[in-house]
Parts: C-alpha cells; structure tokens; sequence
C-alpha cells in the first residue's frame, strides 16, 4: 500500500470504489466489439438487486426477519464486489485522536499492517488523525470479514489499554461498514404542551421521564460526524430510555402482586394453554414471568397499560420470540454480558434490525406512558389523544 501524506489526496481504495460494481462488461482487442456483448450498466444493476433479493428470501425462509436478512443479504452483496485492487486485504481507516505513527507498523500475529502518516480528503471528517492499514483476509466472506474484525479489535483494544483509555481510536472499511444515512430534522415550535406535561409530573416519576429523554437524544452523532454512533450503543442506549419508562408506569399503575392460590392457578393456566410439551424455554418463561417476574413482570405490565391492542406484539418481541438470541430483552444482556462480537459484520447487520424494533417501541410508547402518569389511568383503546 502506498503511503500518503498528509496533504496527499485520499486513496480510491480508501473511500467506496468510484467503479462500485462492475457496471460494463469493456471489451479489448480488435475484434471483441463484434464477439463480446457489453452489458449495459442498468441490466448489471438489476442483476445485481435481483440476486440480493432472492438472498433475502432465503435467509427469510431460514427464519431470519426482513430488515436482518435485507441487511445481511447486502453485506453479501458488497463482498461480491470486493475492489480487485485490494487482493486479499481488507483495506481499512483507523481514526480518532491520537499522534499518527511515523513508521510503517506490521504486526505478524494479527496480519494487520499500519502505514506512517495521516490522510487527508476521506469518509472521516472530524477526527484529528486517519491512517491507511490493511488486513488479511483468510477468505472473501462473512466469516472472513468477521475473523478480521476480531484481529482489529484487539489492535485497537491493546492500543486503548496502552493509553489508559484516553482518546478515541476506531475503524472503518467500505466493505464492512458501508455508508450511513441521517435525516436533518426541522425543529418545532410547539413545545409548551408536552414540556408542561413531563414538569407537572411528581418528582420520582419526571426523573424517569428526564432520563428517558436523555437516552433518546444522546447516542445521536452530528451529521457530518462520520461514521456515526456505533450501533451496540445505540441499542444500549435506547433499550435504557425503555426501562425508564417501565419503570415511571409502574410507579403509576403497579404490577399486581398474586396471592401463593391465584399464582399456582397462573402457572397451571400457563402450561394448560401450551400446545406442545414443555420446553426448558417454557419453563423460564413461566418463571420470570409468573413465579418471579421481576423486571420482566413490571415491562409486561407497562406494555398491557401502555398498548391495550399492541402489548401481545411487543411482550414477543422483548421477551417470546422463538429465536431467544433475537429477543430485545437477551440482546441488551449479550452486549451488557460481552455475548455479542461488537465488531462482527455479521452481528452489527443483525443488530441493525433490533435497534430499529427498539427504537419504534420507546418512540412509540414515550407519549402514552406520559399520559398514563398525567392522568394515573391505562390507555384507552378507543382513545384518540395518544399517536402511536
């Protein structure tokens, strides 16, 4: 890999490859105009949009949900179209504020290779310092590109714990990070109702509401902050703003506790209604939701006061879903446990599809938990002041 300075102009490799995918078939020689048909770039386009979309059949038809299968199927797509001038690197910006090395750096155990210097004129606009590195890849594939983001991770890492965990250093490929998009907003005006909503509320409860607001806000990036928020603290971040809300509901309206008589009755009712024969994964739900529900108790109860007509949906997305790895509830305890590989493509492309579940829940129940504090009763389902 060649070295830039840091004036020089930024490496096509480095930003997402002018050519993309290889939308002309050029021919060469005297007579291939006449042999070889070229492809126009609109039929290679669609060719290429048809064989993501028959991918995200199938991974739906292996129980994958559209926005993970969509997500992944598009990760595929841009391996597919690996630029050849990478060979078998994944080529790779390392950012954040920290004094750009001054010698090439190779280290042989992690087949990862740093150039000297910063660059100039790339994808990252705000960080002090961007350096060209490049990475073996064992294969050009999902499971490639995961085994190489484990190695950048532990560069990074390694280089963090050195610094005592001052500074920010991060990395970013085309191949695996893509492009991000972001709405810009047009703040409104009408802000005395829901404000005067939140700051009658008693004490306790607007403390809730306070942090909710908080969570919402801050993993946002600013705009031209690229790449933006990474996606495990979003999820984070958001599945917080949920628990506040649970909790501020149950404040109001608490989860009523059964009697030892009315609890054994729920847990015979419970396997009575299951239509199949118990499964471990019965057996603990039946536990966190009946015998010690805890915060799972107090989240179904805030859902069934918050959603008269939705709480069934939400309580399978949160807690229920067959695919206990996808439930929003084990999502949060495998990146608060370290379950889940922060740096794997093919985690984040699944991890993209529960950040948007997360982030419709607590966007959508925000106003209907503030009423239900405001006015001390559920939410009607036939009442109109509340938007879902």
């Amino acid at each position: 890999m060649r070295h830039r300075g840091r004036t020089g102009s930024s490496p096509d490799h480095m930003e997402r490859p002018s050519n993309g995918m290889q939308l002309t078939a050029r021919p060469s020689g005297r007579h291939s105009r006449a042999s070889t048909p070229v492809t126009s770039p609109r039929e290679v386009l669609d060719k290429a949009v048809d064989e993501t979309l028959r991918r995200i059949s199938e991974f739906e038809s292996q129980g994958m949900d559209f926005e993970h299968a969509s997500r992944h199927a598009w990760l595929e797509t841009r391996i597919q179209n690996w630029p050849a001038a990478w060979g078998n690197d994944l080529h790779i910006l390392i950012y954040g504020d920290f004094e750009p090395l001054t010698q090439p750096l190779a280290i042989p155990s992690l087949g990862i290779t740093v150039e000297p210097g910063h660059v100039d004129g790339t994808v990252i606009k705000t960080a002090r310092t961007v350096q060209q590195g490049a990475v073996r890849v064992l294969e050009k594939s999902v499971a490639g590109l995961s085994d190489a983001a484990r190695r950048i991770n532990i560069l990074l890492g390694v280089w963090t714990l050195q610094n005592f965990a001052n500074g920010t250093i991060k990395w970013w490929s085309w191949v695996t990070h893509d492009a991000q998009s972001a709405v810009q907003p047009v703040l409104s005006t009408d802000v005395d109702g829901p404000a005067n909503t939140i700051l009658a509320l008693p004490g306790p409860t607007r403390r809730r509401f306070n942090s909710a607001l908080y969570w919402i806000r801050e993993p946002h990036s600013l705009l031209h902050e690229f790449p933006r928020a990474d996606r495990i603290r979003q999820f984070a971040a958001f599945w917080n703003a949920f628990e506040c809300l649970v909790d501020a509901v149950n404040e109001v309206i608490p989860k009523l506790k059964l009697s030892p008589a009315a609890k054994k009755a729920e847990v015979d009712k419970f396997f009575s209604d299951l239509r199949h024969p118990p499964t471990p994964g019965d057996v603990q739900r039946c536990y966190r939701e009946i015998v010690d529900p805890g915060f799972v108790g107090r989240a179904n109860n805030a859902l069934d006061v918050c959603f008269p007509e939705g709480a069934e949906s939400w309580k399978h997305e949160c807690f229920r879903r067959p695919d206990e790895h996808n439930q929003l509830y084990n999502v949060r305890n495998a990146i608060n446990h370290g379950e889940l590989e922060a740096e794997d493509p093919a985690e984040i492309a699944r991890l993209d599809a529960r950040l948007t579940k997360v982030q419709i829940l607590v966007l959508q129940m925000f106003s209907r938990a503030a009423t239900v504090a405001a006015t001390g009763k559920p939410i009607d389902a036939s009442s109109s002041n509340v938007s879902a």
